[in-house]
């Protein structure tokens, strides 16, 4: 295999096939109470092991229906990433998807008793304390990635959100906010770095915003301990984790998102201001097109 590493992640050949990793899994069902973000509803949520080629499925246990955490059955995209079939909707998903994806597990059942995952402390840091929890299991079947081919990309005024060609999983992401103003950050994901700087940073928002949120029927269960709230002159109310914890979260979102593609993607993510909804049409735009991309 022409495998080399590069800054803790590895670096494949355009010439030669992805080196063969083992999918994984996890040990033991675990399990989590806690408050939805909007809905301020305590919901219980289990993380239970699967077989080979399952992915990130959604079980709604009173329904019995099965919601495989793919781009195809994303409903909303409205401050939150919201998956759903006929009835069963299961919103805020993003920030567990991102620990799945950050963490590299491919086959996960997630139970939930209710409709939104709990925000925990707003990061995903609870989520990787859950897995670790749990233990993983390497199965005996290979990972399939998905290779970006072509160029593929979307706008929304002065955003917009690409996918290219690379041999790394490359996030190169710039965020601009009041009182914050320009970020940049560059990096190639592994498990590592995520674990190191990506998973204990929260989600944000302005103070001048809550009583806006709370009317059109969100944020009903924020507080101080589960988001990061700022003045908009970006001084902080609650302490910052990290100087780069806004642009850190919103590549957490980012890794979440894009994990709904249904397998890990070898490209480069390249984004301006990003968010759900851009992340969603996105993945469209590259499933739209067989040429854009193919498994390996």
């Amino acid at each position: 295999m022409d495998t080399v590493m590069m800054n803790g992640a590895q670096r494949w050949s355009k010439s030669k096939p992805a080196p063969t990793m083992m999918q994984k899994t996890i040990c033991k069902d675990v399990e989590y109470t806690g408050i939805g973000l909007h809905s301020g509803i305590k919901n219980k949520i289990m993380l239970s092991p699967a077989e080979p080629h399952t992915g990130i499925v959604f079980r709604c246990p009173t329904r019995n229906i099965e919601i495989p955490a793919t781009w195809n059955n994303v409903t909303n995209t409205t401050l939150n990433t919201k998956i759903g079939i006929g009835a069963a909707e299961f919103m805020l998903i993003e920030h567990l998807m991102s620990a799945l994806h950050g963490l590299e597990i491919d086959n996960v059942i997630i139970t939930l008793c209710g409709n939104e995952v709990p925000i925990a402390d707003g990061s995903s840091l609870e989520w990787v304390k859950l897995i670790d929890r749990a233990g993983v299991q390497i199965q005996s079947t290979p990972r399939r990635y998905i290779r970006i081919l072509k160029t593929v990309s979307v706008t929304d005024g002065d955003r917009y959100a690409k996918l290219l060609p690379s041999d790394v999983k490359r996030f190169r992401i710039s965020t601009e906010f009041d009182g914050i103003g320009l970020q940049k950050l560059n990096i190639i994901l592994s498990e590592s770095y995520y674990r190191t700087n990506v998973a204990f940073c929260r989600t944000f928002g302005y103070a001048d915003e809550i009583n806006d949120l709370d009317e059109a029927g969100f944020a009903k269960g924020a507080g101080l301990d589960n988001v990061l709230v700022m003045h908009r002159n970006g001084a902080p109310i609650n302490k910052l984790r990290a100087t780069d914890e806004i642009i850190q979260h919103k590549l957490l979102d980012a890794i979440g998102d894009l994990y709904c593609a249904g397998s890990q993607i070898i490209g480069e993510y390249d984004a301006h201001k990003p968010g759900h909804k851009l992340n969603w049409l996105l993945l469209e735009k590259l499933f739209y097109d067989d040429s854009n991309w193919t498994y390996i």
